[in-house]
């Protein structure tokens, strides 16, 4: 029965030839080198005279045949595990007869490949009989001795194949060197890299491949090589037969022999070109990022990125263009020479035109192998035909392109990206600066206009507490045209009065330079109505400020221009003088420069004229009273404008107003009596319209007295605005007939227009009364103080007993009774004082 040669070996569990090395597998059963084994065993079968031989190979998994002969040329061979374990546990060669174990001859012993096993050369034969057992040791281990040989070779050639596999596989240059100098071994790619053969290489030592200048750095290395340490890398510019440079870093380490001498050095090349040439471009890249940040302008930042694009990326065509968001479009602002060679006239993109403009909008790169073939392209017979658009965020957009198809790769347009973003990020840094520079010229212009502001501010405050107690409307003229003068940028203060007589104007005061300037203006056809006029009349006749920024512009079409840029005036403005709707003149600033009256100070200048206004009221009052001389006026107004004519007529008999006083909030506060009894008086007061408040003081007889406060002014607030006052008023059937005394320079026509307002007002009398020499004792009083003490006599506060008291007096007066007290008590003092001091 024959056996099967692929079983489990029995018995050779825990034999050390059990498990040979891995080594073994180095050997495929894939009929590498069998022919020199087959030629070997067919030897050692012939000389046995047997009918099979075979090299067995053991593994630990069993035993399979590496190589057999036959007798017939079959390629079956049968051997028991038994015998190819005996072979394999024996150093000696086996022979066995035939036995009731295993039938027929067999011979084998075990084969070691360099020290290490690897299986057995075996021999067998039916017939047992007439052989010689010393001959079969001596030819099996002959045999044995030589199969081993031929696979010692096999593993030699295996281990150099694989050597120059590995060498030929790794994409760089590889070497050895003896330790003389010599070159043992290389691959291919330094001899495609040089362009050196074989036979050039064998005659050259390591130096001799590179430059001359790096040589010193080489040597170095070497003699590190030659310390046995591994030095580090260093890099060398390689030297090509045609005299080439290439830029390469080296790697070596020291080969030693058994006994730890060094031999020699092996060593790679890797060819560095890309690295050199990437952080080549790195450091043109800063050194563009460095250049451009410092730059002022747009124009700069793109003729510079313009000119680094073409150098850096080597690009045939290259241009910048900035986005004009005032005419919404794309403008040229730099371009290379190829732009200039290639493009007959650089366009300008609008909305939808071109590829750059959509490339612009979406802010996307965009890259075009063939322009031509572009659904937006903007010229479809343009020269160039690669074109890559870059934008440079909302500023504008890089244009690089060529005249060859393609000519864009991936690291071009990664690098335009990277040139695009530097310049964004400059062209940010100007807009910075731009509006950084913009605000501290904004915030210096601001800190100069509120000095000025500042000035002007406190200038008026001086003259406010100045124009208190000033007595006459000459003196409040002279006061404020001197000190408001005295800023330095008005060069001209005047201050014009109306005439009495005709209502015109006449200048009441200057100060400054630019004499003649308002004879000038007066002999001028301005004085005409119109827009055109000079500020001063024109505020005169609107009763509004007039502020001219630019004197300069259309000065031939006005002489009051003209007049002023003769003297250096360069803006004017004119504030009326307006107080309780009585106009008292006008104040005209004149300054040497354009814009002076910003809002700001026009404010601050009308607030000054409403209280020169209303120092020109007080004083022509003051005067009034303190000389005697004035206007007695008798006028009829039918019917009588304000609320008083109406609760006249409600309470059913004549009313004479006595006094009018002002209070608060533009309220005034009427003294007056009547024939009617109380219960009248009081139901007129609560359904009169217009009257805020009101009630009965005192009565007795056939006389009523009361008080009544209206919402607004009155006719009678005209008369005392104007410097005068009402010495009675009297309303009577629908008509009232008041009788008023007003300063001299009054201009009558206007006060008797403003008190019967709309209804129809007529003078009756006018006399004018002498001057005399005694002076009012109210002279001495403020308007509040003057106020109070009307106010608290007409309302019976000094009777006894009081028909008011001093909170119903400051109610009336709409103020806080203490500060009515403090004002009562001041005027009494004041009174006091002239009554016994005077």
């Amino acid at each position: 029965m024959s056996e099967d040669p692929r079983t489990t070996t029995d018995g050779l569990a825990g034999d050390p030839c059990d498990r040979p090395p891995n080594r073994a597998e180095r050997y495929p059963d894939d009929g590498f080198g069998g022919d020199e084994l087959a030629a070997v065993l067919e030897l050692g079968r012939t000389a046995l005279d047997c009918a099979s031989g075979a090299l067995v190979r053991v593994g630990d998994d069993g035993w399979t045949v590496r190589t057999a002969v036959t007798e017939d040329g079959s390629s079956g061979f049968a051997v028991s595990d038994r015998r190819v374990g005996t072979a394999v546990r024996n150093s000696d060669a086996t022979v066995e007869t035939g036995d009731g174990a295993s039938a027929g001859w067999f011979a084998g012993r075990r084969v070691t490949v360099d020290g290490d096993p690897f299986g057995v050369v075996c021999f067998t034969d039916e017939a047992a009989a007439g052989r010689d057992r010393a001959t079969a040791r001596e030819v099996v281990e002959r045999v044995a001795d030589l199969v081993a040989g031929e696979l010692e070779e096999f593993d030699d050639w295996s281990d150099r194949a694989l050597t120059e596999t590995l060498l030929q596989t790794v994409p760089d240059v590889l070497y050895a060197f003896s330790a003389d100098g010599r070159p043992v071994q290389w691959n291919d790619h330094l001899e495609g890299v040089t362009g050196y053969g074989p036979a050039d290489i064998a005659t050259m030592g390591p130096l001799d491949f590179v430059a001359a200048e790096d040589r010193d750095r080489v040597t170095e290395s070497l003699r590190e090589v030659d310390r046995e340490s591994v030095p580090d890398a260093v890099e060398a510019d390689l030297v090509t037969r045609d005299g080439k440079r290439v830029p390469y870093e080296f790697n070596g380490a020291p080969i030693t022999d058994e006994d730890g001498d060094v031999v020699g050095f092996a060593g790679v090349g890797r060819d560095v070109s890309d690295y050199r040439d990437h952080e080549e471009t790195l450091t043109a890249l800063h050194d563009v990022t460095r250049e451009l940040l410092p730059l002022e302008s747009e124009e700069a930042i793109c003729e510079r990125v313009v000119a680094a694009t073409t150098d850096l990326l080597d690009i045939e065509v290259v241009g910048a263009f900035l986005f004009d968001e005032a005419a919404n479009v794309l403008e040229p602002v730099a371009q290379n020479a190829g732009a200039d060679a290639v493009v007959d006239e650089v366009p300008t993109f609008g909305p939808g035109e071109g590829v750059a403009w959509r490339a612009f909008m979406r802010g996307e790169v965009a890259v075009f192998d063939d322009v031509r073939a572009a659904e937006a392209v903007y010229n479809p017979e343009t020269a160039v035909r690669s074109e890559l658009f870059v934008p440079l965020g909302e500023h504008g957009i890089l244009l690089a392109g060529s005249t060859a198809v393609g000519a864009f790769d991936d690291r071009t347009v990664e690098l335009a990206d990277l040139l695009a973003a530097n310049a964004e990020a400059a062209l940010n840094n100007v807009d910075r600066k731009r509006e950084l520079a913009a605000r501290d010229a904004e915030l210096s212009r601001q800190h100069r206009r509120l000095e000025r502001l500042n000035e002007v501010n406190e200038r008026v405050r001086r003259i406010g507490h100045a124009l208190v107690g000033v007595d006459t409307p000459a003196e409040v003229a002279d006061l404020v045209c001197a000190r408001l003068a005295a800023v330095d940028r008005f060069s001209l203060v005047a201050l014009s009065a109306r005439d009495g007589a005709d209502g015109d104007l006449t200048t009441r005061a200057t100060a400054g330079r630019g004499d003649g300037y308002f004879e000038a203006v007066e002999t001028a056809e301005d004085l005409a109505d119109g827009e055109g006029g000079d500020p001063t009349r024109r505020a005169a006749r609107t009763d509004e400020p007039v502020v001219v920024d630019r004197v300069a512009s259309d000065f031939r079409g006005a002489p009051w221009r003209r007049a002023a840029l003769s003297r250096d005036f360069r803006s004017v403005a004119a504030f009326p003088l307006v107080h309780d709707g009585i106009p008292h003149g006008v104040l005209t600033v004149c300054a040497d420069a354009p814009g002076t009256f910003d809002e700001e100070t026009a404010t601050v200048l009308s607030e000054l004229a409403d209280m020169v206004a209303e120092a020109t009221g007080i004083a022509k009052r003051r005067r009034a009273a303190s000389t005697g001389d004035g206007v007695e006026l008798v006028v009829r107004v039918d019917p009588w404008p304000d609320p008083v004519g109406p609760l006249a007529d409600a309470v059913g008999e004549a009313v004479t107003v006595t006094r009018a006083i002002p209070a608060a909030d533009d309220a005034c506060l009427l003294y007056a009596e009547t024939a009617a009894d109380t219960d009248a008086v009081t139901d007129a007061l609560a359904t009169t319209a217009g009257v805020a408040s009101g009630r009965v003081v005192s009565a007795s007889g056939d006389r009523t007295r009361f008080e009544v406060t209206t919402v607004d002014r009155t006719a009678a607030d005209a008369v005392r605005a104007g410097g005068g006052r009402v010495v009675r008023l009297t309303l009577a059937d629908g008509h009232a007939r008041l009788v008023a005394r007003v300063p001299p320079e009054t201009d009558v026509r206007d006060l008797v227009e403003r008190v019967g307002g709309d209804h129809e007002a007529s003078v009756l009398a006018q006399r004018t009364d002498p001057a005399t020499a005694e002076a009012d004792p109210l002279d001495a009083l403020t308007d509040r103080q003057r106020a109070a003490l009307l106010a608290a006599y007409d309302a019976g506060f000094f009777e006894w007993p009081r028909r008011s008291s001093g909170e119903e007096v400051a109610a009336d007066l709409s103020v806080a009774q203490p500060t009515f007290a403090e004002h009562l008590r001041r005027a009494q003092a004041n009174l006091f004082d002239s009554l016994f001091e005077g």
